[in-house]
């Protein structure tokens, strides 16, 4: 049996492949401020079953607009790099650019077996940005072959280090 043990105030969710393979898949939320700020969501979105696909070989940034309706999508040859600003135009008025920093350089994806403990490589492969409600979600995976029939037990732990942020209720720290 595997477990998720989540200590961010990021979403967080284990999904079982045919193949043996068990993908965790962190999403982390923030929306602008009327400042222009990116906060963090006081409640994280769900992770949403139809969202996951256990590997992709590709980058998405997904823009959707009024009512959910979908304005723009690309792929993109390579993943989305911790630490990298993206430079936006025109997501969110006419004759505007928007930074976003992606954040979690300090994310931890660990893998705990008795005494065995080794850090998973995580990949930000999706990016969505909606229009309306001025949210953004990133998407990290991370793909971990599990037997399920050997009779293990295991954790993945999800951590961060030494960083607040600020949220819609006020700072929070991690």
């Amino acid at each position: 049996m595997l477990s998720l043990l989540n200590q961010t105030p990021f979403a967080a969710q284990l999904f079982s492949s045919s193949n043996n393979t068990i993908t965790c898949v962190i999403k982390m939320g923030f929306k602008f401020d009327q400042f222009g700020d990116l906060l963090l969501l006081s409640e994280q979105p769900e992770i949403q079953l139809a969202n996951v696909i256990p590997e992709k070989p590709y980058a998405e940034l997904i823009v959707y607009g009024k009512g959910s309706e979908l304005v723009e999508y690309k792929k993109l040859s390579e993943y989305f790099e911790e630490g990298d600003w993206l430079e936006l135009k025109d997501i969110f008025e006419q004759n505007s650019q928007t930074e976003i920093y992606l954040p979690p350089d300090h994310l931890s994806l660990l893998y705990q077996d008795g005494w065995e403990e080794k850090s998973l490589v995580k990949v930000c492969d999706t990016l969505t940005v909606n229009q309306e409600s001025k949210e953004i979600h990133l998407l990290f995976r991370s793909n971990l072959t599990w037997d399920s029939d050997a009779g293990r037990r295991g954790y993945l732990v999800l951590k961060e280090e030494g960083r607040k942020y600020e949220s819609e209720s006020g700072t929070i720290a991690s």
